[in-house]
This record gives structure tokens, C-alpha cells and sequence, in this order.
């Protein structure tokens, strides 16, 4: 249902310009619907905010596995448990990041954080 998750955050991100969650959600929306060259604006667009604003490492790792460049996201999945993002409060669960479960980095991070595998 890439289709209708992207028209939703599509929406939210229009409701919000500053609120960047729903602009990361959407990136990721679109990498896996194989709009790629869509989910790398956006994921420009949130780098270039995170030069004056704090933007989620764990957000921007969620994109790179969209994007499926593994070694991209558990560097800055890394980067969030260092920052204690609490988007990393969902490392364990969250359905975005299953192209990782089998990483040993990945698997390393739930045994830091003390979180089932």
C-alpha cells in the first residue's frame, strides 16, 4: 500500500514544513515504492536542515535501508544510540528496519541496548 502510505505523508509533511518526521517518513515511503530519486531529495533536503537543526539519525538510518545502503543506515543507527535518539526506541520493533535484523552491527546495538533480538 506504498501508494496510500505516501499520499499520507505527503499530506502531513504539507501540513507541516517544520516538523520533520512526517519529510522523513515520506523519503522512506518513497525508496521503498522505487521512487529513489524522489526519496534522495528529500533525504538532501533533511541534510541540509540538520546543518541548523537537529534532525533524527535514526530517521535518516531508516531511509538508507529504504534505499537499501545497509552500511549507510547502521552508521548512522550507530550515530543515533550515541546521540540516544529516541527514535532507537523502536530498534527492536520497528517493521522499517527488518532488512537489518540479520547484521551483526545491527544485533550488536540490541544486545547494548539490552533489547530482545
Amino acid at each position: 500500500m506504498y501508494e496510500e502510505a505516501i499520499e499520507t505523508f505527503q499530506r502531513a509533511n504539507g501540513l507541516s514544513k517544520e516538523e520533520l518526521s512526517a519529510k522523513a517518513l515520506l523519503a522512506h515511503a518513497y525508496a521503498v515504492a522505487g521512487r529513489m530519486a524522489d526519496a534522495r531529495a528529500l533525504l538532501e533536503e533533511l541534510r541540509a536542515a540538520s546543518r541548523s537543526r537537529y534532525v533524527s539519525r535514526y530517521a535518516l538510518g531508516a531511509i538508507h535501508v529504504g534505499l537499501g545502503e545497509t552500511a549507510a543506515a547502521l552508521d548512522l543507527l550507530e550515530e543515533a544510540y550515541t546521540l540516544r535518539d529516541r527514535g532507537m526506541t523502536w530498534l527492536a520493533v520497528a517493521p522499517r528496519l527488518d532488512p537489518l535484523r540479520g547484521e551483526p552491527r545491527f544485533q550488536g546495538m540490541l544486545r547494548r541496548m539490552r533489547l530482545p533480538s
